[in-house]
């Protein structure tokens, strides 16, 4: 996990660095023009005209400066992800019912009750391993779970991640 975190911070790290260097670029360019307007030398329509272009594409360039991920924002959140099927299985055995209800809520999709048989599939990130899987399967899961842990919407399966093993906590605790 940690060569696929360096690999993912050196590309988003570049891909960060380019943004920047294109919006110092387009300031230069907005102070160059404001420059040419206090000289003269363009008319008040052109420096409108390209002003407006310059700000929109710094808008632009800004918005996708924000959706950069930050380098290894990815990474505790997939620790937390590889690491949750043990705790799972610790809070499928507790006896509290909400906590069980959550770990099936998170780790489970698409439950099917059938002849009096149970069947759960895997929810995303989580996987069903066969053992014939090896190291690329294993990449690409890591992948899965990198795309996954940078996605907005992953939030609540985090959140509630966190929720169990907290859960778990209080109950060692108890």
């Amino acid at each position: 996990m940690q060569e696929l975190a360096k690999d993912d911070d050196q590309v988003h790290g570049a891909n960060r660095r380019s943004l920047e260097l294109s919006i110092a670029d387009i300031k230069r360019q907005l102070d160059n023009l404001t420059t040419l307007r206090l000289r003269e030398m363009i008319a008040d329509s052109d420096f409108v005209l390209r002003r407006q272009a310059l700000e929109q594409e710094q808008l632009k360039l800004n918005q996708a400066l924000g959706k950069t991920p930050e380098p290894g924002s990815w990474i505790e959140p997939a620790g937390e992800i590889v690491s949750f099927p043990s705790d799972a299985v610790r809070a499928l055995s507790s006896p509290e019912l909400q906590t069980r209800r959550l770990v099936i809520s998170v780790t489970g999709s698409n439950l099917l009750l059938k002849d009096k048989r149970t069947t759960v599939d895997a929810a995303r990130p989580f996987v069903r391993w066969k053992d014939t899987d090896g190291i690329p399967e294993l990449l690409a899961w890591l992948r899965d779970i990198r795309t996954f842990c940078l996605d907005p919407v992953s939030r609540p399966t985090l959140d509630t991640i966190r929720e169990i093993r907290e859960r778990i906590k209080r109950s060692a605790a108890a």
